[in-house]
Order: C-alpha cells, then structure tokens, then sequence
C-alpha cells in the first residue's frame, strides 16, 4: 500500500552544523509537507508549508548559535526531526 512507501523515505540536513544556510533533503518527492524550525524550548520559529517537496533550503543566518530542530511533517502522518547545529 501506499503507506509502506513512506518509511522508506528519508530526510537529510546538511551542511550541518551550519552557520548560514541547510539544505533539507528528501530521497522521494513528498507532497503536502510542513516543515516547522523549533527551539530547544520547544517554540516555534518558523514554518514553511510545501505541496511538493524532495528540497528546500531554510536561511539560519539570522539565528543565535544553538541547537535547533527542523520537523519535516506530511499530511499522511508520516513525520522526521531532525538536529541541527547553528555554529
């Protein structure tokens, strides 16, 4: 079925750690996706909705160094956190 297919998807972040730009990467094309950047508080910072989805690139230029969580969230429930490092 079709959900069986999106366990096997995987998302990347690099360069990580970062001190400008990341580069967030899925190996299948993904549609409807959110993909939300969070604070070690648990707030959110920024939210990016895309209907199709396998690249984007997200600006940490402007954040203080730190430890920050990008969750990569599709409508389906299929959802990826990934860590990355703001130097």
């Amino acid at each position: 079925g079709f959900d069986d297919l999106t366990n096997d998807n995987q998302v990347i972040a690099f360069p990580n750690p970062t001190s400008d730009k990341v580069t967030i990467r899925s190996n299948n094309p993904l549609s409807n996706v959110t993909i939300q950047i969070v604070s070690p508080q648990g707030t959110l910072i920024n939210k990016k909705n895309l209907s199709d989805f396998q690249e984007t690139t997200l600006d940490f230029s402007n954040y203080s160094e730190g430890i920050y969580f990008v969750k990569v969230q599709q409508q389906n429930g299929y959802s990826k956190t990934l860590k990355i490092t703001v130097k």
